[in-house]
């Protein structure tokens, strides 16, 4: 019997096969490179995918859901105002400065992405000092990027410690920077991802708790009258000069002790009721 006409010509047909194999050479075949379950073993692949019409939609729908979720994370990272989140090249070269790091550090990304890297916004003293401290820890030179790289380059999930940022304008910044390594599918790593939340409010609050228990701690040692501090179950834990000038003990005697263990057994049931009742 005669074989029924092909309803395309031989040039339409072209096109279409560069585009299926476009399709197939691109994002759109699953991971590790295993070929589709329709895929017929022994035949073209690029002539019955496209009588199918299965490659065409599965490329497209692939490439769709490549981009959203390319565009979904780009909005969230942007929409991250309160955090700084910069992405680096293995070598440090800034490829991702977010709106967040744009306004705590005053530079624009444009100014930062593809030209600089993350050490422009630290102190020197700060990263010779952690630097000295790796080169120790690893036993390796540790100097440059790799300061900040280094411990999760060489294993860990990733560090996160206090460090000072310097703006722009010159003023600095106390950060928590978490450094965590970018890993592709077989696990090389291709970037590191570091985030810095502003931790001046809590470093200002730190500082006037600080200063509090210094005033604190003066009064009490320079108290004419004895003064001690004593936990729940009497012992002491602090004791200044002129307590231990009024009972006669030193300092280290009286903190190895409890007030029970010096007060008159006449008086011990209402101390212990007026604790119990403090407590209660």
């Amino acid at each position: 019997s005669a074989r029924p006409k092909r309803t395309a010509s031989a040039a339409s047909m072209c096109r279409r096969s560069t585009t299926c194999r476009s399709a197939i050479a691109g994002s759109c075949l699953p991971a590790g490179g295993c070929r589709p379950p329709w895929a017929v073993a022994g035949r073209c692949p690029t002539s019955c995918f496209h009588r199918s019409g299965v490659v065409c939609r599965f490329a497209r729908t692939r490439l769709r859901a490549v981009a959203g979720g390319t565009d979904f994370l780009h909005a969230v990272v942007d929409s991250s105002t309160g955090v700084a989140i910069i992405a680096t090249r293995p070598d440090g070269l800034i490829t991702l400065f977010n709106s967040g790091a744009e306004q705590m550090l005053g530079y624009a990304s444009a100014e930062m992405t593809g030209l600089r890297t993350p050490l422009c916004l630290h102190l020197d003293s700060e990263l010779s000092a952690h630097g000295s401290e790796l080169t120790q820890r690893l036993g390796r030179p540790v100097t440059g990027f790799e300061v900040l790289v280094a411990m999760v380059r060489s294993g860990d999930s990733h560090e996160c410690r206090s460090w000072t940022y310097v703006r722009k304008d010159g003023s600095q910044i106390g950060v928590s920077l978490t450094v965590s390594a970018i890993h592709d599918e077989v696990g090389a790593v291709t970037g590191f991802l570091c985030i810095a939340t502003d931790i001046s409010p809590l470093r200002a609050l730190e500082d006037e708790l600080s200063i509090s228990q210094l005033r604190f701690h003066n009064a009490f040692e320079t108290a004419s009258h004895g003064m001690a501090l004593v936990s729940p179950d009497g012992h002491w834990l602090e004791v200044n000069k002129a307590l231990c000038d009024m009972l006669g003990y030193s300092r280290e005697q009286l903190l190895a002790l409890d007030f029970q263990t010096i007060t008159h057994p006449d008086d011990l049931s209402l101390d212990l009721a007026l604790v119990e009742a403090l407590l209660a």
